[in-house]
């Protein structure tokens, strides 16, 4: 499988999960925020990509990371 075809598929799965998926990157900045997320968390992927994670944490667990 080539590697489009594998970026495809998986941003396909990503989009169509039921289930809130958010990624961040090693600063702990969400670099992804699928259509369940915008769901569960009431905001838009363009709202909070970029944005650190801990606006949805709460404050005893953002020391955690």
């Amino acid at each position: 499988m080539s590697a489009k075809i594998e970026a495809q598929l998986h941003d396909s799965l990503v989009a169509a999960a039921k289930d809130a998926i958010i990624s961040i990157d090693e600063q702990h900045n969400i670099v992804l925020f699928n259509p369940a997320a915008e769901v569960v968390f009431r905001c838009t992927a363009s709202e909070v990509v970029g944005k650190p994670l801990d606006r949805f944490r709460s404050e005893e667990h953002t020391s955690e990371l």
